[in-house]
């Protein structure tokens, strides 16, 4: 035998203000309900959609699997686009996109498939990581085949990571930007904080 259907939400059941809930459409009254992003709940479903919030924070135990998820996608990607850049001899800057869509894919995972903002902080930290990376191996090799072709040697016999390199491209790194790269990095940084974003449900 079928269960009957619920008609009162509470003890004090106001029958005045009684509304379907949204997700359950059992009764309930100003008394017992709740609303979760404006829709009217009963208090059994308002308890799931807490426990369900809930579930996806991150621990403070995996924060740190997080950031390196993060780093190490991030570290991955931005080498991926360098070698792209050069070994295709073209930049092509709507991969960096893709950059910033691992990096968040790599905290994501790293942290359990958990969500929230921590975790979207860390992502976009880990993709500019990625995104400053990629450029200085395109820059840096750039810098370096010129140097090699002014000393008459070959570009492998000098490090990407040579102290001179480095140097000119932290002291110049605005120069090496343009409209273009500003609008990748834009749109890399928006993959990598979309990707662990919370569900965004509000109880009240």
């Amino acid at each position: 035998m079928a269960d009957a259907p619920q008609t009162t939400c509470c003890s004090v059941p106001d029958a005045a203000t009684i509304k379907p809930c949204a997700a359950c459409g059992a009764p309930v009254c100003k008394n017992c309900r709740a609303f979760v992003n404006g829709m009217i709940l009963c208090s059994n479903c308002r308890g799931q959609v807490e426990s369900a919030v809930a579930a996806e924070q991150p621990g403070a135990l995996g924060l740190p699997f997080a950031i390196a998820g993060g780093v190490i996608a991030a570290i991955v990607s931005g080498a991926v686009w360098a070698a792209i850049a050069i070994y295709g001899n073209a930049e092509i800057g709507f991969i960096a996109i893709g950059v910033g869509f691992l990096a968040g894919w790599g905290v994501f995972l790293g942290a359990g498939k958990k969500r929230g903002v921590q975790l979207q902080v860390v992502a976009v930290a880990c993709a500019v990581l990625g995104l400053l990376l990629g450029k200085y191996f395109i820059v840096a090799n750039a810098i370096r085949d010129y140097i090699a072709q002014q000393v008459g040697a070959k570009g492998g016999e000098i490090s990407l990571f040579h102290s001179g390199i480095m140097k000119i491209f932290f002291e110049n790194i605005g120069s090496f930007l343009s409209p273009w790269d500003a609008l990748w990095v834009f749109l890399a940084l928006g993959a990598a904080w979309r990707v662990p974003q919370p569900s965004g449900l509000h109880v009240s």
